[in-house]
């Protein structure tokens, strides 16, 4: 009997082994899917940490493109500014040309009508025979030579003036020409000049577009890595709090065995107590040896029980300490000119011939002066993109003026444009050119409404 007791304590203990033996299986199969969560998480993260590195890569890259992109458009549009300056100059140029053609032509169609005049008159003037009439009625042989040589001499005179103007109209003619191709080269720099400038355009806006999907893009794998973080900070909470329950299961599984070995061992004690009650002496003898050695069963399987629970635990520790280097090392893993100042202002005091609409030629302090009348529109508005802003008006005597300053044409060469001359009529500033500055390049063209 003592025997069935003693097999029912020993059953009793094992169910109680096997429930706690199920719950430590749950806890750890908790456990493993955790880490393997985790482990999946932290593979994850290391691909978008990856990913965002290489766009991030390709941001810089078009940012750099970009603003190379804008500096040559800056460049491009300078030069554009400097072609329509130059344009606007070879229009102005040519549009004196074609008055100083007109004038050229006019010269030379008034002499050939002169000289035609002159030799029809002296044709058909004199006695009624004509120039030998004229010849042959005079008094004596030195007036019929002083005859012959004033005829002659009028006829070269007309013919050296015809031949004058003849070749001035050429030289007009010819630089009307040179103009009009160096005013068409820069028409062709202007077009390729724009369909540049488009390209560059049409560029920066695509790249503008491209730099702004990548840092979408950016944007939308950092919010993943935000969320894997925190998914990862969730998960080690359950895996630190899932190895506590897995090391309380264990102790209270060595407890419980611990108990339970007791109580078997008591029971057991106790059934031989009653057997040896009921028997022989010797069989009393024989359950108190029984007695003994269950008790020192009892005390074997305790210890058993007790080193194997130590043992779990120092393995458990030992887990918990490899996650937590685990966790240490992922988380140790994861910027013209505007007018002229007072020093640069030439000296005026001039005391020699003044320029006037009567004296249409003078020797000004600067060199030879003349005078011109036009739209002065153009040439205000390129002395505005040098960045003059002076006013723009006509003096009472009918000089043009910018600012306190006589509004000229020189050679840019010599006096570029911008700079400061003195005139007959005052301190002059350089706005324009024109044709005369290839044979003079010292002569001044004064503006006037004259």
């Amino acid at each position: 009997m003592h025997r069935k007791k003693l097999l029912s304590a020993v059953l009793s203990a094992s169910l109680m082994m096997g429930f706690t033996v199920a719950c430590f299986a749950d806890t750890q199969e908790d456990l493993d899917n955790a880490q393997q969560q985790k482990q999946q998480q932290e593979s994850d993260l290391q691909n978008y940490e990856s990913r965002i590195a290489e766009l991030q890569s390709k941001k810089d890259q078009s940012a750099a493109y970009l603003q190379s992109l804008n500096e040559q458009l800056t460049e491009l549009t300078g030069q554009m500014d400097s072609l329509n300056i130059q344009y606007q100059d070879k229009s102005y140029e040519l549009t004196r040309l074609e008055t100083e053609l007109d004038s050229a032509q006019q010269d030379e169609a008034e002499q050939h009508d002169g000289m035609a005049k002159r030799i029809q008159y002296m044709y058909e003037n004199g006695t009624g025979a004509g120039a030998l009439s004229t010849l042959f009625e005079a008094d004596s042989f030195s007036d019929f030579l002083n005859r012959a040589e004033n005829m002659s001499e009028l006829n070269n005179y007309d013919r050296q003036m015809l031949t004058q103007y003849q070749n001035l109209r050429d030289q007009i003619e010819q630089q009307e020409k040179e103009v009009q191709a160096e005013q068409q080269q820069i028409e062709n720099l202007q077009q390729q000049s724009e369909e540049k400038k488009q390209e560059i355009q049409n560029l920066i806006e695509s790249t503008a577009a491209d730099l702004a999907s990548i840092s979408t893009d950016i944007d939308s794998q950092q919010e993943e890595v935000t969320s894997l973080l925190s998914n990862i900070s969730r998960q080690e909470g359950l895996i630190e709090t899932l190895l506590q329950q897995k090391q309380e299961e264990q102790q209270k599984a060595a407890e419980a065995a611990a108990e339970q070995a007791r109580e078997a061992a008591a029971q057991a004690a106790k059934a031989a107590q009653q057997s040896a009650a009921v028997t022989s002496s010797a069989e009393t003898d024989s359950s108190a040896e029984q007695a003994d050695s269950g008790e020192s069963v009892s005390s074997s399987s305790t210890a058993e029980g007790t080193q194997s629970s130590s043992s779990d635990v120092q393995a458990d520790s030992a887990q918990t300490d490899s996650s937590a280097e685990t966790d240490t090392s992922a988380d140790s893993a994861s910027d013209g000119t505007s007018g002229s100042s007072a020093a640069d202002t030439a000296s005026t005091s001039w005391t020699g011939a003044v320029l006037t609409a009567f004296a249409g030629t003078v020797q000004g302090p600067s060199g030879k002066e003349t005078y011109y009348n036009m739209d002065m529109s153009g040439v205000v508005s390129i002395m505005r993109g040098i960045g003059n802003s002076d006013e723009y008006w006509v003096r009472n005597d009918g000089v043009k003026m910018l600012g306190s300053y006589v509004m000229v044409a020189a050679n840019l060469s010599v006096h570029p444009r911008g700079s400061l001359v003195p005139t007959s009529l005052g301190t002059g500033i350089v706005c324009d050119t024109g044709g005369f500055a290839a044979s003079n390049p010292n002569q001044l063209d004064i503006a006037t409404s004259w």
